[in-house]
């Protein structure tokens, strides 16, 4: 069997105006694509809590301050809490160009992004 073939849709009536309902046409005035309501907005704040973390050695401390610095090229600031002073130590010494918080605890932390 063939498959069915389908009609191609009809174009756009010229004489509706930029905007209106079914134009797809990125450039126009208000054009809003209807998946837009599935994209998150981007936070402004990552918080990553260290309260069951043991300790970090220096490939992670490493990785660490690269996602820091990608954070930080996306305008999002990158939290702490909770991180023990060694890791804090190793987290400086391999922090480049990356901003970030570090907090005594996860409550303070969240209460810094508020």
């Amino acid at each position: 069997k063939r498959p069915a073939r389908v009609a191609p849709a009809p174009d756009r009536d010229e004489t509706e105006p930029a905007g209106a309902a079914g134009n797809d046409d990125p450039s126009a005035a208000g054009y809003e694509p209807e998946w837009a309501w599935l994209v998150p907005h981007r936070p402004d704040f990552l918080v990553l809590d260290f309260t069951h973390v043991q300790g970090l050695n220096e490939t992670a401390a490493a990785l660490l301050q690269k996602f820091a610095r990608v954070c930080t090229s996306h305008s999002i600031r990158m939290v702490f809490a909770a991180i023990g002073p060694n890791d804090v130590t190793l987290l400086h010494a391999h922090g480049q160009g990356a901003a970030f918080r570090i907090f005594q605890n996860t409550r303070d932390a969240v209460e810094f992004c508020e």
